[in-house]
């Protein structure tokens, strides 16, 4: 789907947040802590800088939750290319 993206919009600057937060078979996102290694204080920063940095872009793509919810809030809804996909629980 990347290189999708890439092929279709070359004239621009592409962001791709890729980050492993949780296993598909977790059950619950606070177990992430021993997974990866890191504390719930570095994870939400980490979660809060990836929104920043999303919500200054002016096209998104992303799963139906409440981080993309959140983006929306912020972003007053105003992004000029939007596709969001809802594929159950996340």
């Amino acid at each position: 789907m990347l290189y999708l993206f890439k092929q279709e919009f070359r004239n621009h600057e592409l962001l791709y947040l890729d980050v492993k937060r949780y296993e598909p078979n977790q059950k619950y996102i606070w177990e992430n802590e021993e997974m990866l290694g890191r504390s719930r204080i570095q994870n939400g920063l980490e979660y809060l800088s990836s929104m920043q940095l999303l919500a200054e872009c002016d096209s998104f793509i992303g799963g139906l939750t409440g981080g993309t919810t959140a983006l929306f809030l912020m972003k007053d809804g105003q992004y000029v290319h939007q596709y969001i996909w809802n594929l159950g629980r996340y």
